[in-house]
């Protein structure tokens, strides 16, 4: 009897100690795992073009359009970007809070913007508004890229302008042209929002660099289709003019590479 309970004990002990040796080992492998969640800054290169082949743009330089039939420099561009989404393959979108930029076409800066902290997945688009949402115009601080020093808010009417292009047309009053568009509320509002899909999905995985989105913004397309010059060079407030040549603008943005 005693015999068999020496045995029994024996064993005992032995298979106890071989589950802390397997405990062991597993508490070591878990410790090796990093469990950290995945985040990269994702870059937003904007890139200013003209024309149909998106071809390189500068200011002050005289293009001509053939759509429109003139000749046009642009000397003043600006627009504001916000409201950004990133789109997972499944559908589901990762929002980025408070994320205002102002592209300004001197302002080399400016046309890189970060999308800080992206978690680990995979994307197969971008959405964005451009312009500044309705709350934000009658709302919050305006401070940084909303401040009312950097030109894009209406004085006279309470509301940001959310494109702004200035410059020389040939067939237009004065040689001039000047585009205010904004307005954010009713059916000319002019804060669009569109969803760009990527020619490639966008991956962030561990040890993966920081993306790239680039994004190309085509001046010519503010006269798409045509838009006369000498019977619409002055845009200062909303209206029909305003969003139907935002809505021309807007529908020149494409995602041209994500690496």
């Amino acid at each position: 009897m005693f015999t068999i309970t020496k045995k029994i004990i024996q064993f005992s002990l032995i298979a106890l100690l071989s589950f802390s040796i397997v405990s062991c080992d597993k508490d070591n492998d878990d410790d090796n795992i990093d469990n950290s969640p995945t985040t990269k800054n994702v870059n937003l290169k904007v890139d200013l073009t003209w024309g149909p082949n998106y071809d390189d743009f500068a200011l002050n330089t005289k293009y001509f359009h053939s759509a429109a039939q003139d000749t046009i420099s642009i000397s003043l561009l600006k627009l504001y970007i916000s409201n950004v989404e990133l789109i997972k393959e499944d559908g589901s979108s990762y929002i980025f809070p408070e994320s205002y930029f102002l592209v300004d076409a001197e302002d080399e800066n400016s046309h890189n913007i970060t999308l800080p902290n992206v978690p680990n997945g995979t994307y197969k688009a971008v959405k964005f508004m451009i312009g500044v949402d309705s709350l934000r115009n009658v709302s919050g601080a305006q401070t940084g890229v909303l401040s009312t020093s950097n030109g894009m808010f209406w004085s006279w009417n309470s509301g940001y302008i959310f494109a702004k292009a200035e410059g020389f047309a040939a067939k237009a009053p004065e040689k001039n042209f000047i585009y205010h568009l904004g307005g954010f509320s009713g059916e000319n509002a002019c804060n669009l929002v569109n969803t760009f899909t990527f020619p490639n999905n966008l991956s962030i995985s561990t040890g993966a660099s920081n993306p790239e989105i680039n994004l190309q913004v085509n001046a010519a397309r503010f006269w798409h289709g045509g838009v006369n010059t000498a019977e619409i060079n002055k845009i200062h407030m909303p209206g029909p003019d305003a969003k139907m040549i935002m809505e021309k603008f807007f529908g020149g943005f494409r995602v041209s590479e994500v690496k």
